[in-house]
């Protein structure tokens, strides 16, 4: 077992070590999410937290993130330090936990605190007009803007990966989720920025107010940022159509090959 501890919280030890068992795991916590990867949230002596563990982990990651490469979970260990560091809000890292056997990582889990901040999915909804939607659409599209010009590019920024919270004045506060693959930059070009906001999951209605948002943000022309980013986001979508066909085929002439051997 490889661990690395917050040394605040360094009391949690025991249980970072208890929850790298699978079996423990699976019967203990409440499940709040489900799919490729598990999460389940842990009360301990009053300290709610997340654990996170990465699955569908393929025989040549498991022997690059046990000897080359940094795991899912190290890498998002790390990444939130940097993030909280730059003034950037995402849940505070407990601990990160990896499980080996011989020179092969067989699982591997992060620990964070746990946040009670609001998913952004009514957004899915959002229709030009909705001034509701729009207000924090706004503060949304700011916020990412603040990301860009901190050199921060979040590999997978769509709605899902981050939540917010209304103070008292009315304003709003976001947080990064996911963030396992990033990328910290010195700057970003306009380009860079819309390539990475082409990422940002939700209908056209949605995909043309964010851009054309940004542009006037950035002193752009709206119309031309619009455009491109657009196309941006077409091409991104047509890549991922793509990757997935691939992957389909893959499994698909996977599967063959292991009934084949068991016909064998």
């Amino acid at each position: 077992m490889k661990k690395k501890i917050n040394i605040e919280y360094a009391w949690l030890t025991p249980f970072v070590e208890q929850v790298a068992d699978a079996r423990y795991f699976e019967k203990e916590g409440c499940m709040i999410h489900s799919g490729r990867n598990i999460l389940k949230i842990f009360s301990i002596d009053g300290v709610s937290v997340v654990v996170k563990r990465y699955g569908r982990i393929t025989l040549i990651n498991r022997v690059l993130y046990a000897l080359l490469r940094k795991s899912k979970a190290q890498r998002a260990y790390e990444n939130a330090f940097i993030l909280r560091r730059l003034g950037i809000d995402t849940p505070e890292a407990v601990a990160y936990v990896e499980c080996r056997s011989g020179l092969v990582m067989t699982s591997c889990s992060l620990v964070t605190l746990y946040s009670d901040w609001q998913p952004l999915s009514s957004l899915h909804a959002y229709r030009y007009g909705d001034s509701d939607k729009e207000v924090l659409l706004d503060a949304l599209t700011c916020w990412i803007a603040n990301l860009h010009d901190k050199g921060v590019e979040h590999k997978d920024l769509n709605i899902g990966n981050m939540l917010y919270a209304q103070d008292m004045s009315g304003g709003f506060r976001f947080m990064l989720l996911d963030i396992n693959r990033m990328r910290f930059r010195q700057s970003m070009s306009i380009n860079r920025r819309l390539k990475n906001l082409c990422r940002l999951s939700g209908n056209t209605d949605l995909t043309n107010y964010v851009l054309g948002r940004y542009a006037e943000m950035m002193r752009h022309d709206r119309d031309e940022t619009v455009m491109r980013g657009v196309f941006y986001k077409v091409m991104f979508e047509m890549r991922q159509k793509l990757k997935r066909r691939i992957r389909k085929i893959y499994r698909h002439n996977g599967n063959r090959c292991v009934s084949a051997a068991c016909d064998v």
